[in-house]
């Protein structure tokens, strides 16, 4: 598994904002997160801080996948517990 990569061109331009807060899924919907794969979010963690997401998949309650952190999507497992909301 890569630790990081970068964007492409047309993530950097679609993924440069954030979703308004009041599009996102609540916690109650939060087990839904455990069916995707290979599929972009956007999460709201408990800490407060929020990123875009790739999930390669989930296992165990943790998200596996990357975090697009400036510019370069960076190899960081995400324990569900810790998600407040996503989109």
């Amino acid at each position: 598994m890569l630790e990081s990569y970068p964007a492409t061109e047309a993530q950097k331009q679609v993924l440069r904002s954030p979703p308004k807060n009041n599009r996102c899924l609540l916690p109650r919907e939060l087990e839904n997160l455990k069916n995707y794969t290979d599929v972009i979010v956007y999460l709201w963690l408990k800490a407060g801080r929020g990123y875009w997401y790739h999930i390669l998949y989930a296992k165990d309650n943790v998200l596996t996948g990357y975090l697009l952190i400036n510019g370069r999507w960076r190899y960081r497992p995400v324990p569900i517990r810790k998600i407040s909301k996503y989109f």
